[in-house]
């Protein structure tokens, strides 16, 4: 983009490009300013100061035939989602240089991808990236899987107001987003935490620390917590959400209403009810069941 040549060649001036990006560039642009940007210095820091060679980079890495064949598998598993749920709405879906600080984010105007947070290989400049940074960086052939993780948070509307923002809702609502990624794409999750939890020591561990929380509101432990957390791994609370929701929809007869009870539900205490995990609502001693 002329634009962020433009400021990479001549930092002297990459403020005034930068500000040229935001208010002569797309409508949308100025939206994801909003939720991602901040302000200039924060674009000007981590674009032209700290890693410029990774933004170079990215302009040879990423192609716009390789982003038609991620389109194409995108719109795939959007369509086989909509098999399961019927009333699926999709917004608009951009992909726009972002201050690697985030690799998806939905506002009012559609879904904003980071294009950034999509540029590793062997190849890929690492000089100014943080820890959290060089460990984040995705993969592009991940992309289409965040994309629907990120589709899915728009179909959610649930209406259990008393639990939706506590420990036991929010790692549901994170959790089922991945669950349907491997249902629409037929691709089976696979992760770190996964593998962790393999593990009887650690998974009885674990879900007797979520037993615990599960009626607090306080996330830190279980969700967003990439390099502030020390005796597990970060964002269990993914994989857990991942593991009952996915659960619930392996033990409920009618799929369909199953996809939609994960989005909508009423009372989030019936999923975990329906699903593997309900001996985290009992009060005696919890045994870890295999995964």
């Amino acid at each position: 983009m002329a634009y962020f040549d433009s400021a990479l060649n001549d930092t002297s001036k990459a403020r005034e490009e930068l500000k040229k990006f935001l208010l002569q560039g797309p409508p949308e642009i100025r939206d994801f300013y909003v939720v991602r940007y901040g302000n200039l210095d924060l674009m000007y820091g981590q674009m032209i100061n700290a890693t410029p060679d990774y933004y170079r980079y990215l302009k040879t890495h990423i192609h716009p035939d390789s982003l038609q064949a991620l389109q194409a598998t995108t719109r795939k598993w959007m369509k086989n989602f909509k098999d399961l749920y019927p009333q699926a709405v999709f917004p608009k879906v951009f992909i726009v240089p972002g201050i690697l600080n985030s690799g998806g984010t939905t506002t009012e105007m559609g879904m904003f991808v980071g294009g950034d947070m999509y540029g590793r290989s062997s190849d890929m400049p690492t000089d100014g990236l943080s820890d959290w940074q060089k460990n984040s960086i995705m993969n592009f052939e991940q992309l289409p899987g965040l994309t629907i993780h990120e589709l899915m948070h728009f179909q959610q509307s649930y209406k259990d107001t008393l639990n939706v923002d506590k420990v036991m809702g929010a790692i549901v609502g994170e959790g089922v987003c991945d669950f349907l990624v491997e249902l629409s794409s037929g691709v089976p999750l696979q992760s770190d935490n996964l593998s962790y939890l393999e593990d009887p020591d650690n998974m009885n561990f674990i879900l007797n620390e979520l037993k615990n929380d599960l009626y607090n509101s306080d996330n830190s432990k279980w969700l967003y917590n990439g390099g502030s957390i020390e005796d597990r791994p970060h964002d269990l609370g993914y994989t857990l959400g991942y593991l009952i929701s996915k659960s619930y929809f392996q033990n409920h007869p009618d799929k369909i209403q199953a996809v939609y009870d994960l989005l909508n539900t009423e009372n989030f205490e019936v999923i975990y009810k329906g699903s593997n995990y309900s001996f985290l609502l009992e009060k005696d001693t919890i045994l870890s069941p295999s995964i």
